[in-house]
């Protein structure tokens, strides 16, 4: 049985022979590949810059309290908070995309060789395999009588006779379902085709923060403005639980202030105009309360930093759905905490309210509302709408489909592989020499 040894073809490449052993070793592809998930690890712990912060990353950067300054500046200048775009994460993409273009191209060759020119000897396949299994026989018969055996012997195993002539006095090559050797290529086709479509990701895609537009807003998508797609509007459909069954948000294509399509976008189905997709990446209240308190007058309220404007009535959004938001009242000197969730036993949308603040106490028990309603907390009153906006996402995913082609191509190669089990057989014959 010849085994494909990679170490070998060096001396077809004889111009480029040691960097072409180096990328067929394959220590060099374990540690690229151990180098780009340590960088994809990287990524999740650390924070990525946006798209829209990239011009000014000091100012970004100083926003990260969760990161000390000083290691946030080496951190920075190493390229970790935008890995995908650093020169030393391309470097280890380009690196891995040499390595299995030289093992696709060895891989082919032996495919070649065997299954379609049929110029299989033991000296062109040699070429793959300096360091074969080997297994010594011994046989009274003579070399051709022997030789003959073997012949038999292997075809009765479904091994197929592939000498070219070359092997007549020296023994026989023979494989067995030798077409399959070219899933090994594919193999390596698929992920090469896979990283290229990672480094197009890479250098052309983006994504925005996520958006909470209100009916009518509109986000640009080029720095000119020229592009844009507008919210129009939003439908919620709720099951007899009161669960969010499906939740629809219709929205606009625009060219030069022109409509230039329509899409409706759900979670899970995105909507997609050249190369540009919309998501709907989640659900959050918009909470606007007024209220009196025990004598009737209407309470005050500030949403935000120290300074900002009172009003008799104020609407409260949700930076994310898991997020807290407080409500000042500085007639009553009191925070309102506005938390947003899902009941646990029917998973039905609901905001709870809560009181903190001089004159609260632990046995001040929060209230919940599913819907809009009146809510009773320490002697106030507060009338509360509550409507469910959906939360949006743009992004640019260029490669995509290589990615997802490539990968779905190494997957099934690899089955077939697997499956198939293709082998190489090289019998030797000679006269031994007793010592």
């Amino acid at each position: 049985m010849v085994e494909h040894n990679r170490s070998s073809g060096v001396a077809r490449f004889e111009p480029f022979g040691l960097l072409w052993r180096f990328f067929l070793r394959p220590q060099t592809f374990l540690v690229l590949l151990g180098l780009i998930a340590a960088s994809l690890l990287l990524s999740l712990f650390i924070p990525q810059i946006p798209l829209q912060a990239a011009d000014d990353p000091q100012a970004w950067l100083a926003l990260q309290t969760s990161v000390p300054r000083q290691l946030g500046d080496v951190l920075l200048a190493l390229g970790l908070f935008d890995v995908y775009h650093s020169l030393w994460f391309r470097v280890f993409l380009v690196l891995t995309g040499l390595t299995l273009f030289v093992w696709l191209v060895e891989s082919a060759g032996l495919a070649w060789q065997v299954s379609i020119s049929r110029s299989v000897t033991p000296r062109t396949l040699s070429a793959w395999g300096n360091s074969p299994p080997r297994v010594q026989l011994t046989s009274s018969q003579a070399p051709a009588e022997t030789q003959i055996g073997l012949r038999d012997a292997v075809g009765g195993q479904g091994y197929q006779n592939l000498d070219s002539g070359g092997t007549k006095d020296q023994g026989l090559v023979a494989g067995r379902r030798v077409w399959f050797l070219w899933a090994e290529p594919a193999v390596y086709a698929g992920l090469l085709v896979l990283l290229i479509g990672l480094g197009i990701l890479g250098a052309w895609g983006w994504q925005r923060q996520e958006w909470q537009p209100d009916p009518g807003e509109s986000m640009a998508l080029d720095p000119s403005g020229s592009r844009a797609v507008r919210f129009d509007a939003f439908d919620l459909q709720l099951d007899s639980a009161g669960r969010v069954h499906r939740s629809f948000s219709e929205i606009a294509w625009l060219e030069d202030g022109s409509v230039t399509g329509l899409a409706t976008v759900t979670l899970g189905q995105p909507a997609s105009a050249e190369g540009i997709s919309v998501r709907q990446v989640g659900l959050v209240p918009v909470v606007k309360i007024r209220g009196h308190d025990q004598s009737g007058r209407r309470l005050a309220f500030q949403l935000g930093m120290e300074g900002q404007t009172t009003a008799d009535q104020v609407q409260v959004t949700f930076p994310t759905a898991n997020a807290q938001q407080l409500v000042f009242m500085p007639g009553q000197e009191k925070l309102l905490a506005l938390t947003y969730g899902l009941e646990a036993k029917t998973g039905r949308p609901e905001v709870r309210f809560a009181l903190l603040g001089e004159g609260s106490s632990e046995d001040d028990q929060p209230v919940t509302l599913h819907e809009g309603g009146s809510v009773g907390l320490n002697g106030l009153r507060l009338e509360v709408e509550i409507e469910l906006r959906p939360v949006l996402r743009v992004d640019r995913r260029p490669g995509m489909v290589l990615v997802l082609g490539g990968l779905a191509l190494a997957v099934l190669a690899l089955l077939v592989g697997w499956l198939a089990s293709p082998r190489l057989l090289w019998i030797a014959v000679g006269i031994g020499q007793e010592k």
